[in-house]
């Protein structure tokens, strides 16, 4: 059921008055959403006239539902009030009080304007008063096309969903305490399917308590890790400042290092940015206070030909290694300079429990998170992208947006992860098709079945910048693949395209 009114923001009893004195004045309601259409669509203007308690089948009628207001045909008259239903889904139906309705639809305008021209001719009406009379043998058909599209769906026994198997899983792991495998069963059916078994045997409220419960420990177990990251970043960040290194916090560390400690943001390492030059310097410090590495001396010399850091700095007690940097991406994936000297203007001092560390500010963050969220592997790095884009004026996104954009290696896929941000931030954000389609494809790649998931990296390489690029065979062979495996690769990309294509939206 789709709201079709302005949202209410005042106290109920207060406002319902007041519409229902507009009502008798001929106020007008602007109208949204699609549940009266085709009869009454998105732009259309509604005058409306006090309600008298004399329904009719076929009206239009203004009642509340929460913290909306709801405009809907009257399909039955009962006892006490009125049933109504959206034209558009007849499936549906509310039983409203007569004195909840708050006003009658008297006419339909086309817009908004002075000169706006009255739709609902004698037609019109009666078209409406029909929809009204036949909502019985209307709701019986729509549920019949949904019945006939589920059992096409799910003619076949390996096709229909294990919903309640799914639930016993759920509970066998929820009795247990495990909460991957809780998790695990419940998301492996469509969440519909699984509620719909949980509240058929009752269990509703189980499922609910347990993911509270049981997701309760991992937030635990964040929460300490951010803690005991910050007293770790806090020596490091002392041993530099010692040795006059200049140096960044990235990522989990700088939001730890920021909050001091207090954002629950699991990390598995503490990465550090330093001038390349420094670099030796910087190691040097690091192993003065204990660190060590743990890798042969030609895996090293390898880090730094291939890698944006050196390789993993282990601390001398238990805690998280260091990675120290000096671009945000490997070299040659990017043409864009992210070393310190292109970063440093978004650089700020931040001081926390007498330590003092530079920082991304919020543009050279979104700029990191979006390249590690490049091809969408994890969505935790979309999320906090977001989240600085939230924090930049329109000038500084739009100068990010043209960074990404005049990227000559992997400006789509470093594009697309901007895109995918400012859609999770609610933010308009400008692409053109080739990104767009990006997008649409690696959303899709995530629910493909893993045969063609794994073995798509030939639609990414065509995505990068056509096959025929180095950088593109790089993509396609980034885990090493054999010959057989990089044939097999390019015989399945037009199959993995395909059946992306055919995937709803």
């Amino acid at each position: 059921m789709l709201p079709t009114a302005l949202p209410i923001i005042s106290r109920h009893g207060r406002t319902d008055t007041v519409l229902r004195l507009a009502a008798a004045g001929g106020a007008r309601l602007a109208l949204s959403g699609r549940s009266m259409e085709p009869l009454l669509r998105e732009g259309m203007v509604l005058r409306l006239r006090a309600y008298h308690g004399r329904p009719k089948i076929g009206e239009v009628v203004v009642f509340r539902e929460k913290e909306i207001l709801i405009a809907h045909r009257i399909v039955e008259i009962l006892d006490w009030g009125v049933r109504t239903s959206g034209d558009a889904q007849p499936t549906v139906v509310e039983d409203v009080r007569d004195r909840d309705i708050l006003a009658v639809v008297d006419e339909v305008l086309d817009g908004e304007g002075p000169d706006a021209r009255r739709i609902d001719t004698p037609a019109h009406r009666w078209r409406g008063v029909w929809f009204g009379q036949t909502h019985e043998y209307r709701a019986l058909f729509a549920r019949a096309r949904e019945w006939a599209v589920a059992g096409v769906r799910f003619a076949f026994p390996w096709q229909r969903p294990r919903a309640t198997a799914a639930l016993v899983e759920t509970l066998t792991a929820v009795a247990r305490g495990d909460s991957e495998a809780a998790a695990k069963a419940a998301a492996s059916v469509p969440a519909q399917r699984f509620a719909e078994a949980a509240e058929r045997h009752r269990c509703e409220t189980i499922v609910l308590e347990a993911a509270r419960e049981l997701l309760a420990p991992v937030a635990r177990r964040d929460a300490l890790i951010a803690l005991a990251i910050r007293p770790q970043t806090g020596q490091l960040v002392r041993a530099l400042n010692r040795a006059n290194i200049r140096f960044a916090l990235l990522k989990g560390a700088a939001r730890s290092f920021r909050s001091g400690g207090a954002r629950a943001h699991a990390s598995g390492d503490i990465d550090v940015l330093v001038p390349a030059e420094s670099l030796d310097a910087a190691i040097a410090a690091l192993r003065d206070a204990g660190y060590s590495f743990r890798s042969s001396d030609a895996l090293q010399l390898r880090y730094r030909r291939l890698h944006h850091h050196a390789a993993p700095l282990f601390p001398p007690t238990p805690g998280p290694l260091v990675e120290l940097h000096t671009q945000l991406a490997p070299p040659g994936t990017l043409a864009t300079r992210t070393d310190w000297d292109a970063l440093s203007p978004h650089l700020e001092s931040v001081e926390c429990e007498g330590d003092t560390a530079y920082c991304f500010d919020a543009f050279a963050s979104a700029l990191h998170y979006a390249i590690h969220g490049i091809g969408f592997e994890r969505f935790r790095d979309i999320f906090f992208c977001a989240e600085y884009l939230r924090e930049l004026s329109d000038g500084q996104r739009a100068e990010l947006r043209g960074l990404a954009e005049s990227d000559r290696i992997d400006r789509i896929r470093l594009s697309a992860s901007l895109a995918l941000a400012a859609r999770v931030a609610g933010l308009p954000w400008k692409m053109n098709a080739r990104v767009a389609g990006y997008v649409a494809w690696a959303l899709r790649r995530s629910d493909m079945p893993s045969v063609l998931r794994d073995r798509s990296g030939g639609v990414e390489a065509w995505y990068v910048a056509g096959c025929g690029t180095k950088f593109a065979r790089r993509v396609m062979e980034s885990d090493g693949p054999s010959t057989r495996q990089l044939a097999g690769r390019m015989l399945l990309t037009p199959l993995a395209l395909a059946y992306a294509r055919a995937m709803r939206p």
